[in-house]
């Protein structure tokens, strides 16, 4: 409300006569007592705002203080205003308390020039109590008819009856709705503005994704529906000839073998209204350009990569070097394979650093696990776990860590430290039990020598029941006389890494003790655990020092070994050891443990073996269907973490992609040259792809949290390793 403007003299003063008043307004003659005039109805007189005493409704000064009235006029009217302006807007955001207060703290004056101002305070004193309560009541209803009102696309009344809310009295979830709204009614008014715009200007080329946007903003508004259809009509009509235009030209540079020209002008042809023909000629080209492209990066001369070639050079018969690269590719894959070689033939160089901040490369499995055999080379970069448990069930383990329950292992109390076993058994089975593959590698002795005796896989099925194969595995292979060690998935146990002083055994027991309660939030009789140390290298002259030791603690919830083990109880196992996915990995990169020359240190370790040269100071990342695990030898020790990674993401992608089940999509994500379209099928990769690399980027950024330690390169194994594209993401990807 404005302020009231008071003119003095704008009528004439009340003048007392014998008679009476008389009337500044219309001269009439009251009786004195009277206020207000009987003809008119004008105030006749005025209070003094300081004093209270009667003055003619026009006098400058008080006839009974002398003060000036104008200015006392003036004062509380700018009072007056001053509480009516600050109390509008809290109102406005539901301080009706505030507000309230404020009014309530004016003083109120019969003055006639204030009646207005008065007036209006008075309605707000009795409103805003009122409108409290409305609010509240509303409130309680506005966000769940605004839901609704969204739901049916009804924008513009969504807002409207948020608005009647005062923001005060949003909740959490009504505030929120309320700035979503207000941001689509923003857009949609200028969408209406830039399309108006257009219009008037005769301007159509990209009116089209405006248009549909507001058309899915008010699906109900005939208004943008129809100006769609006319929109949507010649934009058909630009790009079937711009269709024609950038086919022209890609096909032309797909002719002369200029691929980056064929991927440019094949990227500028509008998807949208392709005939059939055109669509087909189209993914041609797009696959020609995709093949060339690709066989650039791959970093490695594999069966996919050689099949890769073969479609190249049949659809690029007329281009010399994909023969070349053809003869190179399979030359390369045959002489490897020939020479048993642990690791697929280079191809293209790999960068120097990855945007995973180094070098990224394939871990070379241990050789007794590649052989001459086309399976047995193909599956060995997936048995480094079941090496792993291999070798735990043979007493050969670096990190002999297992969570088998046997006499009160589990109790906090129960910290008997374990012996390496110094013989190595006659015959043991590993077996790797996971979601998509039973794998098993059997070791014993050949001589005086500890060897891979055979290796096993069996699928199983999507659901990961492993009932069907470990039957299938325990009726071929009789393990009633054998040491068996299974694998309890990394991300169903808990792992720790600390260093502890230890100047008597007995204390570091109880400082273990200490440490189990503190790092291990689960109970007691619930818990199954163990751990392993290492003496640390003295500061002053690197040698292994008795008084600091770097202690590797693993734990698992009772119950999940307990289930883990069942099936093989059942089959009639002599022992079973259950290790975790990431300590059997650990011991798979290791290999068969030699300790370095010296005498065992009470009870608990021999001396330190030093790490083999391919795995000191690198980090190994083991891939598979649902889990990932990261390991890292640390210049400090031993670090690892398991990973809620997997391939299940990829195999989705490529069946929504191409209208299959998992089990084919699968099948085609392991065999991608049977793809109508490889290019396809690498583009629907490439989102999981970058979800996997991200998560991969997350584990490292921990690793380098938790020990401030940077690998000097990372290896990738298990079954995702030679998934194509993978590799070459991790390698060149930011």
């Amino acid at each position: 409300m404005n302020s009231t403007s008071v003119e003095v003299n704008s009528r004439s003063p009340a003048a007392e006569t014998p008679a009476g008043v008389a009337c500044g307004a219309c001269g009439a003659v009251a009786p004195v007592e009277r206020r207000f005039c009987g003809q008119c109805g004008a105030q006749l007189w005025d209070p003094c705002l300081c004093c209270g005493e009667r003055n003619g409704a026009g006098e400058r000064f008080c006839g009974g203080c002398g003060a000036d009235l104008p200015a006392l006029l003036a004062a509380r009217q700018a009072e007056l205003q001053e509480a009516l302006d600050k109390s509008a807007p809290l109102a406005a955001m539901g301080r009706y308390l505030d507000a309230l207060q404020l009014v309530k703290g004016v003083t109120l004056s019969e003055h006639s020039a204030l009646a207005e101002q008065t007036a209006e305070i008075q309605r707000r004193i009795a409103a805003y109590p009122a409108e409290r309560e409305q609010a509240i009541k509303d409130a309680k209803t506005a966000g769940e008819e605004a839901r609704q009102l969204m739901a049916a696309r009804r924008i513009d009344e969504a807002h409207a009856r948020l608005t009647r809310i005062p923001a005060g009295f949003h909740t959490p979830e009504m505030r929120d709705l309320a700035a979503e709204v207000s941001q689509l009614v923003a857009e949609a008014k200028q969408l209406r503005s830039e399309i108006a715009a257009a219009l008037k200007a005769q301007r159509f080329d990209g009116l089209l994704p405006q248009v549909e946007r507001l058309v899915a903003l008010y699906p109900d508004d005939p208004q943008p529906q129809a100006l769609l259809k006319k929109v949507q009509a010649y934009q058909q009509r630009r790009d079937a000839g711009a269709a024609q235009q950038y086919l022209k030209l890609a096909h032309a540079a797909i002719a002369k073998c200029d691929y980056p020209q064929a991927a440019a002008a094949a990227a500028q042809v509008p998807l949208d209204g392709l005939s059939e023909d055109a669509a087909k000629t189209l993914d041609a080209i797009r696959e020609r350009v995709w093949l060339f492209e690709h066989l650039q990066s791959e970093p490695y001369a594999t069966a996919a990569v050689v099949k890769m070639a073969e479609r190249f050079a049949k659809l690029q018969a007329r281009d010399p070097r994909a023969a070349k690269m053809l003869a190179a590719a399979q030359q390369r894959y045959a002489a490897q394979a020939k020479a048993n070689k642990p690791l697929p033939a280079p191809w293209a160089k790999a960068p120097a650093t990855s945007g995973l901040g180094m070098p990224v490369d394939l871990a070379a499995p241990p050789a007794e696990l590649a052989t001459t055999h086309a399976r047995q080379r193909e599956l060995a970069p997936q048995l480094l776990v079941a090496y792993g448990l291999a070798l735990h069930a043979a007493g050969q383990a670096a990190y002999p860590l297992h969570l088998t329950p046997k006499d009160r292992r589990g109790s906090w109390l129960a910290l008997a430290p374990k012996l390496r076993s110094s013989k190595t058994l006659p015959t043991a089975w590993g077996v790797d039990v996971g979601s998509r593959v039973l794998k098993a590698v059997q070791m014993g002795l050949a001589g005086e020598t500890l060897q891979v005796l055979q290796t096993v896989d069996i699928a199983l099925p999507r659901s990961g029941d492993a009932a069907e194969a470990i039957a299938a595995f325990t009726a071929e292979h009789d393990l009633s006389a054998l040491t068996v060690a299974i694998n309890l998935p990394s991300t169903q146990t808990l792992s720790r890494f600390f260093e502890l002083p230890a100047p008597k055994p007995e204390k570091f027991r109880d400082a273990i003790a200490f440490e189990l309660k503190a790092r291990i939030p689960l109970g007691e009789d619930q818990t199954l655990h163990d751990y392993h140390w290492t003496p640390l290298a003295d500061a002053a002259d690197d040698a292994p020092s008795s008084m600091l030791r770097r202690v590797t603690l693993v734990a698992a919830a009772r119950e999940h070994v307990e289930r883990r083990m069942q099936p093989w109880r059942e089959c009639g196992a002599a022992e079973i050891l259950v290790v975790s996915d990431s300590v059997a990995l650990v011991n798979g990169l290791i290999g068969p443990f030699e300790p370095a020359s010296g005498k065992a240190q009470g009870k608990h370790a021999p001396p330190p073996a030093p790490l083999p040269p391919q795995v000191a100071e690198t980090a190994f990342l083991e891939m598979g269907a649902n889990t990932f695990n990261l390991i890292a030898f640390t210049p400090a020790g031993l670090w690892f973490r398991g990973l809620y990674l997997g391939a299940e993401g990829l195999d989705k992608a490529i069946a929504a992609e191409t209208r299959t089940t998992l089990d084919e999509a699968e099948a085609l994500r392991c065999r991608p040259y049977r793809a109508a379209a490889m290019y396809k099928l690498a583009a629907a990769l490439g989102s999981e792809f970058d979800r996997l690399h991200a998560g991969v980027h997350r584990a490292l950024d921990q690793l380098a949290a938790e020990t401030a330690f940077t690998p000097q390169r990372l290896l990738v194994c298990g079954g995702l390793a030679h998934q194509l594209g993978w590799l070459q993401r991790l390698q060149r990807g930011d």
